[in-house]
C-alpha cells in the first residue's frame, strides 16, 4: 500500500455534504432552516409530518426520516433511472411521501436524510452533487475526490476484503454491493489518505480559530451538536476534552477519524479489510499516537 492509494471513506463523506451546505448558506442560496418542502418538487405529495423538516434536521439526523442502514430497506425502493441527480430527486420525492418512523427531533441516524439534503443542494443550485463537491471543496483544497469503489476508476487501486473462514477474501467490485446513486451524498466517496487529511485539517484549523473556506461562525454551527451529533460529526469528550469523530464503512473498507482541537491533533485510519479485530486496530492506533490513555 502507498499513500497515493485510494480508499472508500463511507459515511465520513457526510461532513463533505454538510460543508457544502455551509458554503451555500454563506452565499444566501439557502439557510439552515430551508426545508425540502421549500425547494423540492411535488410538495403537495409530501407527508404532512415532513412539512417542518429543515436541512439542519437532516444533517443532524433529527428529521425522523427512515434510516436506510439496513439492506432490507432498499428492497422497497423503486428502480429509479436517469442521471444521478434525477435519481436523487426521485428518491427524495418517493421517500417524503412515506410515513416517518420517528417524530421530528428524534435522533435516527439516516443515510436517507443526507440523500434528501443532497437533492436539496441540487435543487437550489441547478448543479449536480458531484460538481458541487468539486466547486466548493475539492477544487479550493486541491484534492481529488472520486465516487464508488476505488478500483472502478483505476484498476491499480486497492480492493476491499471480507474475512471468510479465517481468510481475507477480495471483494470483486464489479459484482455485488454498490451504493445506489441516490445515496452518494450519504457516503460513496473515495480518495487518498493525504487528500482526506487536507479536508480534516480544514475542520481542525477552524476548531482552533483559524477558518478557511467558511467563516468561523459557520464552522461553529457545523460543529455544534444536537445531542451528540453535529453536521456530519459525532461530538463528545476524550480525557475531559472535546472530541469530534466519525466512522465510515462500505462493508470492505473502513475509515475512522478523530479530531482533538484542544491538542491541535487529528487521526485518520483507513483499512481495506473487515474482520473482528478492525476496531481493536483503530484503538491501538490512537493509543500509540497518544490520543488516548490506557
Amino acid at each position: 500500500m502507498a499513500v497515493t492509494d485510494r480508499f472508500h471513506i463511507g459515511s465520513n463523506a457526510k461532513a463533505f455534504t454538510a460543508t457544502v451546505v455551509g458554503r451555500l448558506v454563506e452565499r444566501g442560496a439557502m439557510s439552515w432552516t430551508t426545508r425540502p418542502f421549500d425547494v423540492l418538487p411535488d410538495t403537495a405529495l409530501m407527508h404532512a409530518a415532513y412539512r417542518n423538516v429543515t436541512v439542519h434536521h437532516l444533517l443532524t439526523h433529527r428529521s425522523g426520516i427512515q434510516a436506510f442502514t439496513d439492506g432490507a430497506e432498499f428492497e422497497e425502493v423503486p428502480a429509479f433511472t436517469g442521471s444521478p441527480g434525477q435519481q436523487r430527486s426521485d428518491f427524495a420525492r418517493w421517500l417524503l411521501q412515506r410515513e416517518p418512523p420517528a417524530s421530528l427531533g428524534t435522533f435516527v441516524y439516516s443515510n436517507a436524510g443526507y440523500a434528501v439534503a443532497g437533492a436539496m443542494l441540487e435543487a437550489v443550485t441547478g448543479s449536480d452533487y458531484e460538481s458541487l463537491i468539486q466547486q466548493e471543496i475539492a477544487g479550493p483544497l486541491g484534492i481529488d475526490v472520486h465516487y464508488g469503489w476505488p478500483v472502478l476508476s483505476d484498476t491499480a487501486q486497492p480492493w476491499g476484503h471480507w474475512m471468510i473462514g479465517g481468510d481475507l477474501v477480495p471483494h470483486d467490485p464489479s459484482n455485488g454491493y454498490v451504493l445506489p446513486a441516490y445515496l452518494v451524498p450519504a457516503g460513496d466517496m473515495n480518495m487518498t489518505i493525504g487528500d482526506y487529511s487536507s479536508f480534516i485539517q480544514l475542520h481542525l484549523r477552524s476548531l482552533r480559530g483559524a477558518p478557511q473556506l467558511l467563516t468561523q461562525d459557520t464552522f461553529d454551527f457545523l460543529h455544534e451538536p444536537v445531542g451528540s451529533y453535529a453536521c456530519g460529526w459525532g461530538v463528545g469528550e476524550i480525557n475531559g476534552k472535546r472530541a469530534l469523530e466519525h466512522e465510515g464503512s462500505a462493508g470492505t473498507f473502513i475509515a475512522h477519524t478523530l479530531l482533538l482541537p484542544a491538542r491541535d491533533r487529528a487521526a485518520v485510519f483507513f483499512i481495506n479489510a473487515v474482520d473482528g479485530h478492525t476496531e481493536d486496530a483503530w484503538f491501538e492506533f490512537v493509543f500509540e499516537l497518544g490520543f488516548l490513555r490506557r
